[in-house]
C-alpha cells in the first residue's frame, strides 16, 4: 500500500511539472485560460507572532504546500507594517493569469502595485 501511494504522488508531481512546461510554451492568451495559480500569503512565525510570505502556488493546494516562487514578505505586527514584494515578478505572474487572494489584492492596492485594478 505504501509503494502505491508513493508512486501515485510521483505521477502527480510529473503531471504538474509537465503542465507548467506546457504553460511556458503557450502564448499569453492561452495561458490565462489554463493557469490555476494564485498569489497567496503563507503564514510563518511563531504563536501570536505571524509573519507571512507572499508566494505563487497552485490554487488546488493548501497555503503551506510547496510553492512555485516566493515574491516577498509581509510583517503585520511591526509598526508600521512591513510589506516588501518583487514588483516585476508579481506583475509578470499577474500578466500570465495568476489570481490574487483577497488579502494580497488589498496589500497590492495599498502599495500601488495594482493601479488600474
Amino acid at each position: 500500500m505504501y509503494r502505491a501511494h508513493k508512486s501515485q504522488k510521483l505521477k502527480e508531481n510529473r503531471k504538474i511539472r509537465k503542465r507548467y512546461k506546457k504553460i511556458k510554451n503557450v502564448n499569453n492568451r492561452m495561458e490565462a485560460k489554463i493557469m490555476s495559480v494564485r498569489i497567496k500569503l503563507r503564514r510563518e512565525g511563531g504563536k501570536k507572532k505571524p509573519f507571512y510570505k507572499v508566494v505563487v502556488i497552485d490554487s488546488r493546494k493548501a497555503c503551506n504546500a510547496k510553492f512555485i516562487e516566493q515574491l516577498g514578505y509581509y510583517q503585520p505586527l511591526s509598526d508600521p507594517y512591513v510589506f516588501k514584494v518583487n514588483q516585476e515578478a508579481s506583475l509578470k505572474w499577474i500578466e500570465k493569469g495568476a489570481q490574487l487572494s483577497a488579502t494580497v489584492k488589498d496589500l497590492f492596492k495599498k502599495e500601488g502595485i495594482l493601479k488600474n485594478r
